[in-house]
């Protein structure tokens, strides 16, 4: 069975690619491209399914990671997938998901790479 801190690697690990689909290019850019927007779009509902998975005391524990948006996020993106607004999924994952992963990562046990 899986546990909270690979539930956090799996938000962790999405938010890193996620920002690798947005970096270095501009809001149009983005716009333009289906592919990255599809991928921008399942990272966060990766993230999304892994915060709702964490364990409800874990999330009580550390309310700096808004455990609430990214499960509504989700939400949206699979069910109301007929509006999403991808200028607002750009600034998402420009601005807050590299806030939610610097909390995230911050979670994160050591790794132990001696090993």
């Amino acid at each position: 069975m899986r546990n909270d801190d690979s539930r956090l690697e799996d938000i962790n690990n999405a938010a890193i690619r996620l920002a690798e689909y947005v970096a270095g290019i501009t809001l149009e850019q983005f716009l333009e491209d289906n592919m990255r927007k599809a991928a921008t779009i399942r990272e966060m509902e990766i993230m999304g399914e892994a915060a709702y998975r964490v364990s409800k005391r874990f999330k009580t524990d550390h309310t700096e990671v808004p455990w609430a948006i990214l499960m509504t996020l989700r939400n949206f993106y699979i069910h109301v997938y007929d509006r999403i607004d991808y200028e607002r999924v750009w600034y998402t994952a420009a601005n807050t998901v590299p806030r939610i992963q610097s909390a995230v990562s911050r979670l994160l046990p050591p790794s132990d790479e001696s090993v």
